[in-house]
């Protein structure tokens, strides 16, 4: 009687438990020219899901900053992809800022930052509440010659 009690108590305690968000750690970043007049920002997330129930689809939301100036690009995006319990899963989140978001020459001669900051976030979980969103934000620089590629392109 007393071990069907405690367990019980203890699969009441765990269906209550409130969801964890996940633990996002950027792994890195890299800018790209697409031609004809943009350029990409790629980086890579490893997401840890905490929780002891898989979450799916996962929603990224990101926003990109160059030269600490206004924000130039955003963007939302769905990814298909399930994360087990207590399973990372690697995302790649690309962000893309045309020729009209530069100011060419550079005001600057050295590398320019550029920060991309957001969110990871699940839809709700059946039967439990909201999983929290996530935060992160990974900055980088990248040189005039992608500019002047960017620039090029556009004559």
């Amino acid at each position: 009687m007393r071990a069907r009690l405690l367990a019980a108590l203890a699969a009441g305690a765990v269906a209550c438990s409130r969801p964890t968000a996940p633990v996002v750690v950027p792994l890195g970043s890299s800018v790209h020219f697409v031609a004809p007049d943009m350029l990409l920002f790629t980086s890579d997330l490893d997401v840890l899901n905490p929780n002891a129930f898989p979450i799916t689809p996962v929603d990224t939301r990101s926003e990109l900053t160059i030269d600490e100036k206004n924000p130039v690009a955003a963007k939302i995006a769905r990814e298909p992809v399930t994360i087990g319990p207590h399973a990372h899963a690697t995302l790649r989140v690309v962000v893309g800022a045309s020729a009209g978001d530069f100011v060419f020459p550079p005001a600057t001669s050295g590398p320019i930052p550029f920060v991309i900051g957001g969110t990871v976030s699940t839809p709700t979980h059946a039967g439990s509440s909201e999983v929290p969103p996530a935060h992160y934000v990974i900055q980088g620089t990248f040189g005039h010659e992608e500019l002047k590629a960017l620039f090029a392109a556009r004559r």
